[in-house]
């Protein structure tokens, strides 16, 4: 009976080991640089958003669970910028009179990642890690502006600022291990939105899309305990 016992209590021990491995977790804060633009589904022959893009500054965190070695999931908060030149354009056929105006619409957004994470070194005691990650991301708009004029909030009339957002996110990196703990990392990637900016506006729907750069530092809680127990 006593031998039954010691044996439960190894195994529990083994996959008590096993799963502080799998409990990893590393959390990091990014700066971004993000060059947005917005894209139109369909033409319009009134109202445009050019291709141009802009460059704006945002930042995030993220939380990432090891799964094992090569795979982990990671869910985080960013926020960000979304820029588009909108060109008006007024003709009078009549009096043979043509002429556009130029101005810029900005859209704050939060946006909450959730990415499936691939990881991979070049050798086991390589300091540099690589990494590809793709997901789904929400977002919510925190403020909207038209040229110098803030936009209404949301309502059911015809264009109005759509205040959720989501999409698709990529992205790929690298990163240098200081120690067992602290790591710095680049990535790049982007993203884009599958849900009209406009709500209840059909003539030439716009979406949102970035080009991404991050600069960051991560810390890893919990290092893998396979080093440290001995079965």
């Amino acid at each position: 009976m006593l031998k039954k016992k010691i044996q439960l209590a190894v195994v529990a021990l083994l996959i008590s080991g096993s799963s502080l491995y799998a409990q990893k977790i590393t959390i990091g804060i990014k700066g971004i640089g993000n060059i947005s633009y917005l894209g139109s589904g369909k033409a319009n022959n009134t109202s445009t958003f050019g291709s141009s893009t802009i460059l704006s500054a945002g930042g995030g965190a993220y939380a990432e669970y090891h799964l094992s070695k090569l795979f982990s999931v990671s869910a985080g908060a960013e926020y960000a910028s979304q820029w588009g030149i909108k060109e008006t354009i007024v003709s009078d056929p009549i009096n043979n009179f043509r002429n556009s105006y130029l101005s810029e619409i900005k859209l704050n957004y939060i946006t909450v990642p959730v990415l499936a994470r691939v990881n991979w070194k070049s050798n086991k005691r390589s300091p540099i890690k690589y990494y590809a990650a793709l997901g789904p991301f929400a977002g919510y708009l925190m403020s909207a502006k038209n040229g110098l004029t803030q936009l209404q909030a949301p309502t059911p009339a015809a264009n109005t600022v759509n205040k959720v957002n989501a999409g698709l996110q990529g992205l790929v990196g690298v990163s240098y291990s200081l120690d067992k703990k602290n790591a710095v990392f680049i990535e790049g990637g982007g993203n884009y939105g599958i849900l009209p900016i406009q709500n209840g506006y059909s003539r030439s729907q716009k979406y949102t899309g970035s080009y991404i750069v991050s600069i960051g530092y991560a810390y890893t809680l919990q290092q893998s305990y396979r080093s440290r127990c001995r079965y």
